[in-house]
């Protein structure tokens, strides 16, 4: 990086140099009045010159992850944002908590029925993710260094994102599916998969810091077209890292908040707008 910008200050300077000579030699000529001159400068190597004032440094691009089209490039967002659309509707098929009935005939704990609950979501959620990262690789061709880290991924990303919208929907039941839906439209918008962080305004700079989508992206990113020092393995930790929050707070506000959701459901049915 050093040399580079070392290379670069040169050839400016070198630049410099050149027109401020460029400039002596024309003021020279103008002052003397020598029309000859001036024209044998301007006219010298036109191509040249002219090459020169239109772009006075060259620039050589060394591409060390080459991105083969616009489809690849966007895979890991629009396979992110799949993964969570399907923990959304997975959430909206499957009933996130089961009946008063069925805890008395199985015998189970609250605890033990959220975690069983949560594995069927899981299992069901890990099985969507293989669908659609096989899909990008398979069938949508898209450009993959690493297919078994990118389907790592993808299954990753899919327990965090149920484990994120199942504890919100079983503590908070239809309010906590709307919260889910909330969550992806401030990460589609703030997770920087379209466009640099950089780019956003700034209460989305501000959010990009937060969101899982970022992570899972970064991981797909670096498996799709290459693992710089390691970056896929660091995004993958801290994205599953996410996991742990959203099964505790799970498991801590279904208690208090149950009977709250369960009045609130009853009231919502007998509208019969849902």
């Amino acid at each position: 990086m050093h040399a580079t910008l070392g290379h670069t200050a040169e050839d400016l300077e070198s630049a410099a140099t050149r027109i401020s000579e460029l400039q002596g030699e024309l003021s020279d000529a103008l002052d003397s009045s020598d029309m000859d001159q001036v024209r044998t400068i301007l006219l010298t190597s036109p191509a040249e010159l002219g090459a020169f004032m239109a772009e006075p440094v060259s620039i050589e691009r060394h591409a060390v992850f080459p991105v083969e089209n616009n489809g690849s490039a966007m895979a890991p967002f629009y396979t992110t944002l799949a993964i969570w659309i399907g923990g959304v509707v997975l959430a909206a098929l499957i009933k996130a908590t089961p009946s008063a009935r069925a805890l008395q005939e199985t015998g189970c704990t609250v605890t033990q029925a959220y975690l069983g609950r949560l594995a069927l979501f899981c299992g069901t959620g890990i099985i969507q993710a293989a669908i659609i990262c096989l899909g990008d690789v398979g069938y949508l061709g898209v450009q993959c260094a690493h297919p078994g880290l990118f389907l790592l991924a993808g299954c990753v990303a899919s327990v965090v994102f149920i484990s994120i919208i199942f504890a919100l929907t079983s503590s908070f039941g239809d309010i906590g599916k709307a919260v889910a839906v909330v969550l992806m439209v401030v990460q589609v918008a703030g997770a920087g998969g379209t466009f640099p962080a950089q780019m956003l305004p700034p209460v989305f700079q501000t959010i990009y810091a937060w969101p899982p989508f970022v992570h899972a992206e970064g991981a797909m990113r670096a498996a799709l077209f290459g693992i710089y020092n390691g970056d896929f393995w660091i995004q993958l930790a801290i994205l599953a890292a996410y996991a742990v929050p959203a099964v505790a707070l799970g498991l801590l506000l279904r208690r208090p908040t149950a009977h709250t959701v369960k009045r609130f459901e009853e009231a919502l049915e007998s509208t019969h707008v849902m």
